[in-house]
């Protein structure tokens, strides 16, 4: 036999195929889960402070409306939100019917920056003939008071 004719029956030497990329190593399905297992901890995380601090922005709303109420009708409708947004924190709906001096004694214990006028209001305001005007300075710090609670 020709020699010639030999090598002309010979192929070509073809390397192996290119390693493809998919499917990706196990390394990579273990990175992709922590991935995903880290955004939805993060997503359930910020979405149970949303709704814990939810009763806050909506006694925020609730304070800034009382700011639009007449004089006469504003001292007792403060006094009946500070009464609902101590039942909240404190758990406790027996709150909403304290009166007299155990509720001054509520309102010095749970809200200290008020000062004896802003109790006066606070708590006598609904007994009063003609009840006094609420002072603009109380609005203030009952937002501060709910911000911090």
């Amino acid at each position: 036999m020709n020699p010639e004719m030999l090598i002309s029956q010979l192929r070509n030497v073809h390397g192996p195929e290119a390693i493809g990329q998919w499917p990706p190593a196990i390394g990579w399905w273990l990175l992709a889960i922590l991935i995903i297992a880290t955004v939805c901890s993060i997503a359930m995380l910020l979405r149970q402070r949303y709704l814990k601090n939810y009763w806050k922005r909506s006694a925020q709303r609730d304070l800034a409306a009382l700011t639009e109420l007449p004089d006469d009708k504003r001292a007792d409708a403060v006094a009946a939100f500070v009464r609902r947004v101590l039942a909240h924190i404190k758990q406790d709906q027996s709150l909403l019917n304290v009166q007299g001096e155990s509720w001054l004694n509520l309102l010095k214990d749970n809200i200290p920056a008020l000062d004896e006028a802003e109790l006066t209001v606070l708590g006598e305001a609904r007994y009063m003939p003609a009840p006094p005007t609420t002072p603009p300075s109380i609005f203030s710090k009952l937002a501060a008071w709910v911000k911090r609670v």
